[in-house]
């Protein structure tokens, strides 16, 4: 994307208000370094979104977690098939996985509950790993009980040992664009490096420091959420110490090293800290932003112009507003300062305009298989398309006549165990015969006319009301 092409974006996604005028005239200026809003505030149809994105010659990440996608692509993964409808089968972004996350408890009552990386699916249908845990120089069994680091855990698999990493990036391939994390900032080490050190001279006290390192990994698999502190001239990550800054940073790559190693993982492991500080979810963020994950291919541009930033967030991150609010929101005064210290110290940076996608949409595209689902969530959009008709960009006014409007059709008892597993955002497994074949997702009858607004009213409002049920068996 040229710089001039940048707020021509803005506007073509329907961002285009007097106050998103003024925040871009203030970053083409280098004046601040970051402004920001919501897709969600857009009453551009969902059918003309793709399309918008591809004339301007932006392929925004998905940032989803590391884990076995197979399911994911064969649309066998109920809450997380939105995912293959933006990377695919809408053609809207890339995956761009997580890879220092953690495992899933055997309990499934903690870690990554969601991707769950401790295990493999076929059909919709989980298989356990035996996952192996670092402990006194070497590699051993672990029980489950509690999450791994996944750069620093291996797995017995097939007759073979090897990093986890390894094992789920051996399974996904580069399907649909699929990239890494840990690759994009090992590839851009050096810009990855000027970023932190920026922000570490930035941070004027231990709060602030605790905003970019939150977190420590330990060499047997344990993340903590303990922020780094100054200690003296050096700094302190847990019990481990690091006389510099650039220590610091250095050490913040080696779980990047360790989720891209093919072998040799126990010998890094041999020779890492007992302790490495990780950089905050909004950090990773920025990073993204920075490095230029939404450009093709990722990278710096070094222009330093003003550039848009089009991120997709799940519901955890983007929400969807205005009945669900995702972290970056409510982060974002926070961390504010980031981006304009970095925008001021780094001439090669581009100031951002960060838009942030919410997937909250694509929960309306279902397998094709599904009658009941697509006629049930049919029906739901046609009413609402009707009730809202008279004031189609009137939150203020839409939001009371979805609300009368979803009442009347739970009531109606359209919200069955299959929708309700679906919108309660907790459990991947298949509700689908286990037969083999993919499943065709494809849209609901009449899902693309509703603006992303009018969607992401619907689908807040469809979670909040699942999720007051329990769980399907």
């Amino acid at each position: 994307m040229t710089a001039g092409a940048g707020y021509r974006l803005v506007a073509d996604l329907g961002l285009d208000t007097v106050r998103a005028r003024q925040e871009w005239a203030a970053l083409d200026a280098r004046e601040t370094g970051f402004a920001w809003n919501h897709l969600a505030n857009s009453t551009l149809p969902l059918d003309e979104v793709p399309g918008t994105l591809l004339r301007a010659g932006v392929r925004p990440p998905r940032t989803g977690h590391i884990g076995d996608w197979r399911d994911i692509w064969a649309g066998r993964s109920t809450v997380l098939d939105y995912n293959a409808v933006v990377c695919r089968d809408v053609d809207a972004g890339y995956p761009l996985l997580y890879d220092l996350t953690q495992t899933e408890t055997a309990a499934l009552d903690g870690g990554d509950t969601l991707f769950q990386p401790g295990a493999l699916f076929h059909d919709g249908r989980r298989e356990t790993l035996d996952l192996l845990r670092w402990s006194d120089g070497g590699f051993v069994p672990h029980d489950g009980s509690t999450p791994l680091f996944v750069p620093f855990a291996a797995v017995d698999h097939e007759g073979r040992r090897l990093p986890l990493a390894a094992l789920h990036r051996d399974r996904n391939g580069t399907a649909h664009g699929l990239r890494y994390h840990s690759d994009l900032l090992l590839h851009h080490r050096s810009r990855y490096r000027e970023l932190l050190l920026c922000l570490i001279d930035a941070a004027g006290d231990d709060r602030r420091l605790g905003a970019v390192f939150n977190r420590v990994a330990s060499r047997d698999g344990r993340l903590e959420r303990r922020p780094v502190t100054r200690n003296g001239t050096g700094f302190r990550a847990g019990n481990q110490y690091y006389p510099d800054a650039e220590a610091l940073v250095d050490a913040s790559l080696i779980p990047a090293e360790a989720a891209t190693c093919r072998g040799g993982l126990a010998d890094l492991l041999r020779r890492a800290p007992q302790e490495v500080p990780l950089v905050s979810v909004e950090v990773v963020a920025l990073c993204h932003a920075f490095l230029g994950a939404h450009r093709s291919p990722p990278g710096p541009s070094g222009t330093g112009a003003a550039e848009v930033h089009v991120h997709w967030g799940a519901l955890a991150m983007a929400g969807a507003p205005p009945r669900r609010r995702g972290y970056f929101g409510k982060q974002v005064k926070a961390v504010r300062w980031m981006y304009d210290a970095v925008v001021a110290a780094l001439p090669w940076t581009s100031p951002v305009y960060f838009v942030l996608a919410p997937v909250a949409p694509y929960f309306l595209w279902l397998p094709e298989t599904d009658r009941a689902g697509r006629e049930a969530l049919g029906e739901l959009v046609r009413r609402t398309l009707r009730a809202v008709a008279p004031w189609p960009d009137r939150l203020d006014l839409m939001a009371p006549a979805f609300d009368q409007v979803l009442e009347g059709w739970v009531l109606e008892e359209h919200l069955g165990p299959e929708l309700s597993r679906r919108f309660q955002w907790a459990d991947r497994d298949s509700p689908y015969p286990a037969d083999g074949d993919p499943l065709r997702l494809t849209p609901v009858d009449d899902a693309g006319r509703l603006t992303v607004q009018q969607a992401c009213l619907l689908v807040g409002g469809l979670t909040r009301a699942a999720q007051r049920l329990p769980l399907p068996a």
